[in-house]
C-alpha cells in the first residue's frame, strides 16, 4: 500500500502523513506479520471512506454543505458498513466531525437510545479522548465497536496509537448482549 500511494496531482506519500502512520500502525499491531493462511498484511485487512463524500478542490466542505449533504453521506456510510461487515469502525476526524454520523448510525439502528446506552470505554491520550461505542448491526452476529478520536495532523502519534490499540484490544473481547 505505502508503494502505491501517490496522488497523480502531487507527490502525497502514506509514510510521510500523520493519519496513515498512525493507521498504519494501529492495524499492524494486530496485524504485524502477513496471515500464515492467506499471507495478507494489515492493509488487506483495512478500510478506508471519507465521512463527507463531496469537498471541494481546495479541501473539507464547509459547514453549510456539510449540512446539505450529511444524511446521504450517513445513508451511504450505512451501506459500506452493512456490506464490509467490520468489527471496527474508527474515525479520526475529530468530534465535531464523528458525532453526528456516531448519533445517526445509533438512531437508525436503534431509535430511542443515545450515545450513552452504547458507550463502551474511553482511552485519554496527551490531552486528547478516544471512545468507543459498540452497536448491534441489524442482520449481524456481532457487534461494531465505532471508535471516534482525533484527526493525527501535527498530534503525538504515539500515545495515540496507544489509545486506539488498548480501545480495538478491549472490545475484541466484548460479547452482543
Amino acid at each position: 500500500m505505502r508503494s502505491n500511494c501517490k496522488r497523480s496531482a502531487g507527490n502525497y506519500r502514506c509514510n510521510s502523513s500523520p493519519f496513515w502512520r498512525v493507521i498504519s500502525a494501529t492495524a499492524g499491531h494486530f496485524y504485524s506479520a502477513p496471515d500464515p493462511d492467506d499471507g495478507l498484511t494489515w492493509s488487506h485487512h483495512t478500510g478506508w471512506t471519507n465521512l463527507y463524500k463531496a469537498a471541494p478542490m481546495s479541501g473539507n466542505p464547509p459547514p453549510g454543505m456539510k449540512s446539505l449533504i450529511f444524511a446521504d453521506c450517513l445513508q451511504i456510510l450505512k451501506c459500506e458498513l452493512d456490506l464490509l461487515s467490520p468489527t471496527h469502525l474508527i474515525m479520526l476526524a475529530g468530534s465535531s466531525w464523528y458525532d453526528p454520523f456516531v448519533k445517526g448510525l445509533i438512531k437508525c439502528w436503534h431509535p430511542g437510545s443515545n450515545l450513552n446506552d452504547h458507550f463502551a470505554a474511553v482511552e485519554l491520550w496527551d490531552s486528547y479522548c478516544a471512545h468507543a461505542w459498540q452497536v448491534q448491526m441489524p442482520g449481524k452476529s456481532h457487534l461494531l465497536t465505532i471508535i471516534g478520536s482525533e484527526h493525527p495532523q501535527r498530534k503525538a502519534e504515539l500515545p495515540h496509537i496507544k489509545a486506539l490499540t488498548s480501545l480495538i484490544a478491549a472490545t475484541m473481547t466484548q460479547a452482543p448482549e
